[in-house]
This record gives structure tokens, C-alpha cells and sequence, in this order.
């Protein structure tokens, strides 16, 4: 057991902490969460407790009369404030409609691979899929460092680039998943990061373009065939057995690899 929560057990917790949260009111209304709910919800407590309950859960495996101690003390401090943060953000926007929370959606995909056709089953756990007014949004919480926006659906797939935006390319693939699900809905991928949130016009919508010409996607559809295109194109290189397992050029991703000494590869400090 590690003395201190981890990068990855601090989004755990604020994940199952938020479906609990959020299941004990839809459980209530039929699945609408609403701006009256989430007021009473922050001036409960419930939050704090419910929360409190998760870390220890979790990082202590539940142990009795267990106590938060040390840094612990003060990483709890800043997951309470995000948890804050998502639950005030929510009432700005609700009344909304709660479909699924750490809910696994799969979808088949369809591949040729030279003169072989496939299909790969792929799947993912989302984070958070709502409706607001008409749009149903597919949402992925970051609690580390992660950005709205991307150039192009194609750079999203260039693994030869540095500064790949991985989250866009996660939360676009979520909307795929649930698109067979809702298809007569009208989809938006969208990010609640930790530090966006705190902005003065917080707005989940993922954007795309260049810096001075980007525009809020607003649509899954508008994007999906190319995504899609390019989605086979690299799980097809997977199983083509004439395309070769090979080094990443780019070395900047050896210093977050956990094989990095399996494969030799120089790390730079």
C-alpha cells in the first residue's frame, strides 16, 4: 500500500464518488437531475462524507477506524473542491437528464486486413453520458493537465507528433461508441477538466481548427467518417502482419513508458 494516493487513484475516486452522488438522485427522479437536487446536495455535506468514505475505501481497502493523515489530508482537500466545482458547474446547466454513469459501451468494428475481414470488438468505460435540452453529450472527466482543442481529426492519429491531443481523441471515440445507442440524437463528445472548469465561461464542447479559427464540435456525425477512417486505418496496422512492430520516433513518450527499459529505448531525463 502506497503512503499517499497516486495520480490515478485521485481520478478514481472522484469518478465513483461522482456516480454515486449523481445515481442516488436519478434513482429518485426517473433519471433527472435537477438545479434544486444539486443546491441541497452541496449544502448537505453529503458530498464531503460520501467522499471521504471513497478515499478510504480505496486507498486503505476499507480498513475500520482509519484516518486521513499527512499530504492525504490535503490531496482530499482538492479532490472535495473539484467535486464542488463539477456539482455548481451542473446546476448551471440543469435540469438534465442522467443516462449513464461508469457505464461500458462496446461497438463492433469492421476491418479488412489484405484479403481477410474482420471484426474487432472494441469498448470503453464513459465517465458521464447526459442529455441537455436536445444534445446528448458523451462526457470524460480529467482531473490531470488535458485540452479542448485539436487541429484536425488527422493529427489526432499522428503518432509523430509531440503534442497529440489525447483526450480529444479518447472522448471521440466515447461518441462513437453511443452513437448506435442514440441514433436519433444529436451527439457532442465533451471535456470537464479541472482546471477549465474554473474558467469564467467554462464550455465542455471539444473545438477544432487552427487557434484563431476553431469551432466547437458540436456534432459527432460531422467528424465520424473520417474518424472512422482513420480509426480502421490504425487498428488495421495492428493486425497487418506485414506492418512492423517498431519504436515511437518520437522520444519525449519514452519518459512516461512503463517498458521503457524492456525495449532499451534511451529515456531522456
Amino acid at each position: 500500500m502506497k503512503e499517499e494516493i497516486d495520480a490515478a487513484g485521485f481520478g478514481t475516486v472522484v469518478h465513483e464518488s461522482i456516480r454515486i452522488l449523481y445515481a442516488e438522485i436519478a434513482d429518485r427522479n426517473r433519471g433527472v437531475i435537477s438545479r434544486k437536487d444539486l443546491e441541497m446536495l452541496i449544502s448537505s455535506g453529503r458530498s464531503e462524507a460520501l467522499l471521504r468514505d471513497v478515499f478510504i475505501g480505496y486507498h486503505y481497502r476499507g480498513r475500520k477506524h482509519t484516518s486521513l493523515e499527512g499530504r492525504n489530508i490535503i490531496v482530499f482537500r482538492v479532490m472535495l473542491k473539484y467535486l464542488d466545482k463539477i456539482i455548481r458547474t451542473d446546476a448551471g446547466i440543469a435540469p438534465f437528464t442522467l443516462v449513464s454513469v461508469e457505464q461500458t459501451y462496446r461497438r463492433n468494428l469492421e476491418i479488412n486486413v489484405g484479403e481477410r475481414n474482420m471484426v474487432v470488438r472494441l469498448g470503453g468505460k464513459i465517465d458521464r453520458v447526459d442529455r441537455v435540452g436536445e444534445t446528448l453529450r458523451v462526457i470524460d472527466y480529467k482531473t490531470g493537465d488535458a485540452r479542448m482543442g485539436f487541429s484536425s481529426v488527422e493529427s489526432l492519429f499522428d503518432s509523430s507528433l509531440g503534442s497529440r491531443n489525447g483526450a480529444a481523441l479518447q472522448t471521440l471515440f466515447y461518441a462513437w461508441l453511443t452513437a448506435p445507442e442514440f441514433p436519433a440524437e444529436n451527439v457532442m463528445p465533451g471535456l470537464y477538466i479541472m482546471k477549465a472548469l474554473y474558467g469564467e465561461h467554462f464550455d465542455p464542447a471539444l473545438t477544432m481548427g487552427s487557434y484563431n479559427q476553431r469551432q466547437r464540435v458540436e456534432s459527432f456525425s460531422r467528424l465520424e467518417d473520417e474518424y472512422v477512417s482513420r480509426l480502421k486505418g490504425a487498428v488495421v496496422s495492428m493486425f497487418d502482419p506485414g506492418h512492423p512492430f517498431a519504436q515511437t520516433k518520437n522520444e519525449l513518450i519514452c519518459r512516461y513508458c512503463d517498458f521503457s527499459a524492456i525495449c532499451n529505448r534511451a529515456v531522456i531525463d
